[in-house]
């Protein structure tokens, strides 16, 4: 299963940076995440109403790809080099 297919799994950003699964899903044993009865399902790893933080929904591409932004967090500006 792709990415883009779990993307309808969560809720949007919440604040504090977590996303509220709305289906339950399944790790594989090749640490893959899928949906409730497909044949690679091996371990519960949430249940609906659950949160989990957005890095981890983005480590198995549970966004979409307009939703990855935390919200409230401000992006660092990279230190530039100073000559001297």
């Amino acid at each position: 299963m792709s990415d883009h297919e779990l993307s309808d799994v969560v809720s949007s950003v919440e604040s504090g940076g977590q996303v509220k699964i709305t289906q339950r899903l399944y790790r594989t044993t090749d640490d893959r995440i899928v949906r409730e009865g497909h044949p690679d399902a091996a371990f519960l790893y949430v249940t609906p109403g659950t949160y989990i933080p957005t890095c981890e929904a983005q480590r198995y591409g549970l966004l979409p790809a307009t939703d990855a932004a935390v919200p409230g967090k401000a992006r660092r500006k990279p230190a530039s080099s100073r000559g001297g």
